[in-house]
């Protein structure tokens, strides 16, 4: 027995017992048991579907319930007129730059 016969015999492909086969593929088999997990996953999300909508509908999902411990925080009135007046010493200075004559430079090269 040389290499090359050997190497084929170990190579070749061998056909499964009808037994096997069976085993492996069967469409009845397969078929039922995908529709199975199909009908029982569309029953679960209905189930959650009927859930959220009885949920919503008593208005207990979306609540948020305050605590105790939040408490109202006041703004500094003056701080915030300084603010204010500082914006708007800004917005005239920008003004005054953008309607008035561009600034002259000296040549530097001279």
């Amino acid at each position: 027995m040389n290499f090359q016969n050997l190497t084929q015999r170990l190579l070749k492909k061998k056909p499964l017992p009808y037994r096997r086969q069976r085993i492996l593929v069967n469409p009845k088999r397969d078929w039922a048991m995908g529709a199975s997990l199909f009908s029982i996953f569309t029953l679960l999300l209905l189930l959650l579907a009927g859930y959220l909508f009885y949920e919503v509908k008593q208005g207990d999902l979306f609540v948020i319930k305050e605590t105790e411990s939040e408490r109202v925080v006041r703004l500094n009135q003056k701080t915030l007129y300084e603010v204010i007046a500082r914006y708007r010493e800004k917005a005239e200075r920008f003004e005054a730059l953008r309607t008035g004559e561009p600034a002259s430079y000296t040549d530097p090269s001279k």
